[in-house]
């Protein structure tokens, strides 16, 4: 799931569960990457015990609740990273 850095300073006046992200740790659960979008750690995600069909880049739960045709394309990009980085 990407979010902005003005969202994640913002989140708490319109994010249902404020008082779970309240307790986020930058590295453990999350991240920023390059453009400034938050993102959830696989850790983070596994510990939360659900898909939230967002199709969060670390989503351990292979994009269960995202609707398809998205599911395919992110499970396919999935697949193609792996395959990138096992041959490096």
């Amino acid at each position: 799931m990407y979010l902005s850095t003005q969202f994640f300073t913002n989140y708490k006046y319109f994010y249902p569960h404020y008082f779970y992200m309240s307790k986020l740790v930058e590295g453990e659960d999350m991240y920023f990457n390059p453009n400034g979008y938050m993102v959830f750690t696989k850790e983070y995600l596994l510990e939360r015990n659900y898909c939230c069909g967002n199709g969060c880049k670390h989503c351990p739960y292979d994009y269960k609740m995202v609707p398809e045709p998205r599911k395919s394309l992110l499970l396919k990009q999935r697949q193609d990273e792996e395959k990138n980085t096992e041959g490096e």
